[in-house]
């Protein structure tokens, strides 16, 4: 960390914690509250690149559409 930042740059540094590092749904209570509810395990076996909602099955409940391991075109060079 010396090579990086060194000593006397991080004297007064703010330093965190993650406590939490599964993928969670924040769901809005009401009135400033939230409730965490983590993500099954399946989507715990990569990250997380967006989520959008929406009643997909047309059931009247909003559903989760989450995308993940999301490489895009091109990123792997693949040599046969």
């Amino acid at each position: 960390m010396d090579q990086i930042i060194p000593q006397d740059k991080r004297a007064n540094a703010i330093r965190l914690k993650a406590t939490m590092l599964q993928s969670c749904y924040l769901r809005n209570d009401g009135q400033g509250k939230f409730t965490m509810i983590p993500l099954p395990k399946e989507a715990q076996t990569s990250i997380l690149n967006g989520m959008v909602t929406d009643d997909f099955d047309g059931d009247g409940n909003l559903d989760v559409l989450i995308s993940g391991n999301d490489y895009g075109t091109g990123c792997f060079d693949w040599q046969v």
